[in-house]
């Protein structure tokens, strides 16, 4: 039984790499006091979405992560942390549906983006340096958060309308769930 093709790798990985590319050239120029969405968060939820939650959703978060790490200057690791988190999460928020919807798409995206960045947060107050006060900090996140949440509502369409021949798939790799 052959079904429409899910998104080739080599277009997930065009996808990160692009998603990269704006967020640490373009985006840090173009919003405001920094504050800019997590694209790479996005695409890869998207990815997941529209492929099914399996290793090579994984596989592109690692990549993502390594790359933003070292492209941004941020500690080694965190971002491959929390791209990791964020698709084992999404594998167990996307299991408890079984039709996709892009609003579950949109909230889960600006939920893990708030947590990225209180993470982010946290993690740079425990390397000693000063964060600012506590209400500033979460004034940046929820406004990271919400960008990001915009971004989604794009990305979901343009990933379903464009990129991607099948329908969004919920659940461990392709397939297991309809």
């Amino acid at each position: 039984m052959s079904g429409p093709a899910p998104i080739a790798h080599w277009v997930s990985l065009v996808l990160v790499i692009g998603a990269l590319l704006l967020q640490v050239t373009l985006l840090p120029s173009v919003t405001p006091s920094g504050v800019r969405p997590d694209l790479i968060l996005v695409v890869i939820l998207g990815i997941g979405v529209f492929n099914g939650i399996g290793w090579d959703t994984f596989a592109v978060a690692l990549l993502g992560g390594m790359m933003l790490d070292f492209l941004s200057g941020h500690l080694i690791g965190l971002n491959i942390m929390i791209y990791l988190l964020s698709v084992t999460a999404a594998f167990r928020v996307l299991d408890m549906f079984t039709r996709a919807n892009a609003a579950i798409f949109v909230v889960m995206s600006a939920s893990f983006a708030l947590l990225a960045e209180l993470i982010r947060a946290l993690a740079v107050f425990l390397s000693g340096a000063h964060l600012g006060p506590i209400p500033v900090v979460l004034l940046i996140a929820t406004t990271a958060a919400a960008y990001t949440g915009v971004v989604a509502v794009l990305v979901y369409f343009i990933m379903g309308r464009y990129i991607s021949s099948q329908e969004p798939q919920w659940g461990w790799e392709r397939g297991a769930r309809r």
